[in-house]
């Protein structure tokens, strides 16, 4: 894609604020201006999400409930709803669609939108991300932060420092000004190893990265150097993919901090929450899966995954829940066998694949 066509576009990146927190407190008064956070099971459990006067303590997602209440004595803590976090993002998605096709989910709160034809320019993106914050916050009675960029990259940086209720644009052609003082670590692939070996030969921030040399780059980023001095440099042609029929059905969490892999009862709620998300978007589509799969992003940003086949379709959260953790435990097994250091993780995920419409005839398998 040419720099001209790339500078034409107008994406959107739309993120609602401390969503399970927020429709939590939306849904019980009592709760509104309260620290709250979303917990599933007991005091072993882990925080999933927290709104924002809980953070104010220091309580993050992916933290151990114990510790979260340690902080925050009069933390309010509330199982998750996912029925009403999926009705919530389908009418933000009815809203979306009725201007775009082109939107990208990337979770139930969060979503990429190319407006380019109905929004020529920044501004005019600027407009129209106005107008779908009066829509979400009348719809849903939530909060939407949006940032308005020529690509991905600045669009989802934006969103970012825009928090909370925030809209923030990046004007054309001044993307790389806007990416150059910030931290390194900003653009995605560049986690906590990678940004440590980078401090210590001085490079903190986008900029320096973006003044790297074709040679200083694949040096210090491989293969991938070429393409991260470019998205540096300001110029991300990623395209927003359209969700398409699903071939598969999955609940990704970032967690707030690193979780040590071996921490299966922090693990454990952490999947089983994802599964619950999972099964609800199954029933919601009709589908049935004979395929769970565990994703694993590691503090080296290293991905890892194992999947497992069904006796029988289902879309049961347990048993979606007990397949992902049985691909965890298989995970953890064969890096303990394997003599190597345990990892801490970054990031979870459960998938489900290999779907199925739940109401076509089907025949246990003899395999699984």
């Amino acid at each position: 894609m040419s720099s001209d066509a790339h500078k034409q576009r107008t994406i959107l990146h739309g993120d609602l604020d401390a969503f399970y927190a927020s429709v939590a407190q939306r849904d019980a008064p009592e709760l509104r201006g309260r620290p709250v956070a979303i917990a599933f099971g007991s005091t072993r459990g882990v925080v999933s999400s927290c709104s924002y006067e809980a953070r104010a303590f220091g309580v993050r997602s992916a933290m151990p409930l114990y510790q979260a209440q340690a902080l925050c004595p009069d933390l309010a803590v509330v199982p998750s709803d996912f029925a009403a976090y999926h009705e919530a993002s389908a009418a933000i998605h009815e809203l979306f669609r009725a201007v775009t096709p082109l939107i990208e989910p990337i979770a139930l709160d969060e979503a990429y939108l190319d407006v380019s034809h109905v929004a020529a320019d920044i501004e005019q993106g600027v407009v129209l991300a106005r107008r779908f914050k009066e829509q979400v916050r009348a719809r849903t009675g939530l909060t939407l932060s949006l940032g308005v960029a020529s690509n991905k990259l600045c669009a989802k940086i934006a969103s970012g420092r825009g928090k909370p209720d925030g809209l923030l644009a990046v004007p054309a052609g001044g993307e790389a000004a806007f990416l150059a003082s910030l931290p390194a670590s900003k653009i995605g692939g560049i986690g906590p190893k990678t940004n440590a070996r980078l401090a210590a030969i001085g490079i903190l921030t986008i900029g320096q990265i973006a003044a790297l040399d074709e040679a200083q780059a694949g040096e210090l980023f491989g293969n991938w150097g070429p393409t991260l001095r470019e998205m540096a440099q300001g110029r991300d042609h990623r395209p927003v993919v359209a969700e398409r029929e699903s071939k598969s059905i999955s609940n990704e969490t970032t967690l707030g901090h690193d979780l040590a892999a071996a921490n299966l009862p922090a693990v454990a709620p952490l999947l089983r929450e994802q599964a619950e998300a999972v099964a609800l978007h199954l029933e919601r589509e009709g589908l049935l899966t004979k395929c769970v799969g565990m994703k694993v992003r590691t503090r080296d940003f290293q991905i890892h995954g194992r999947q497992r086949t069904l006796l029988a379709a289902t879309a049961s959260g347990e048993i979606i829940y007990k397949a992902a953790m049985w691909c965890y435990r298989r995970w953890l097994a064969e890096a303990e066998q394997a003599g190597r250091r345990l990892p801490t993780v970054r990031l979870l995920g459960v998938r489900a694949s290999s779907l199925l419409p739940s109401d076509e005839p089907r025949q246990l398998s003899l395999f699984g």
